[in-house]
């Protein structure tokens, strides 16, 4: 079994960037136990930047017989995909910010951008649904994962 998911990656320069928020996110949050307005948090797993992505669909585990009909699928998604730019602004916590389980940094664009990012999503969730893995019931929220709250206090 392999733990998949399906993201694009970032640049070396945007991660370089991404730790310095990061960094200066734990000097807010470090010994306190609070993240702020009154919101408890637990311990805080922390997003290496050089492992952070845009994810684009999380398929969870595979067989390792699956991954060549991924790769067609991924193929048939790209290939009428046209290049995009976005940029990354804006903190945010899933399932919302008063009890944070994730902490996100926002993903933004011109319209066509985002249109396009859309479009790309949207053809890997059909690819991928049309080789038997559930729709993904939540809608797809452009975001960088920053941080995991492991346990709330």
């Amino acid at each position: 079994m392999l733990r998949a998911f399906i993201a694009i990656q970032l640049s070396d320069e945007l991660k370089r960037q991404i730790g310095s928020v990061q960094a200066e996110l734990k000097r807010e949050v470090s010994g306190s136990g609070q993240g702020g307005k009154g919101v408890k948090i637990g311990k805080i797993g922390w997003t290496q930047p050089e492992g952070i992505h845009l994810t684009l669909r999380f398929l969870g585990d595979i067989q390792e017989t699956q991954v060549e009909a991924l790769r067609e699928i991924l193929h048939k998604a790209a290939a009428p995909a046209r290049p995009f730019t976005l940029e990354a602004r804006g903190l945010g916590a899933f399932p919302n910010p008063r009890a944070p389980r994730v902490i996100w940094l926002g993903l933004h664009g011109s319209n066509d951008d985002m249109a396009e990012l859309q479009r790309l999503q949207v053809a890997v969730e059909d690819g991928v649904a049309s080789l038997g893995f559930p729709k993904e019931a939540r809608a797809f929220t452009p975001h960088l994962t920053l941080a995991r709250i492991r346990d709330r206090v």
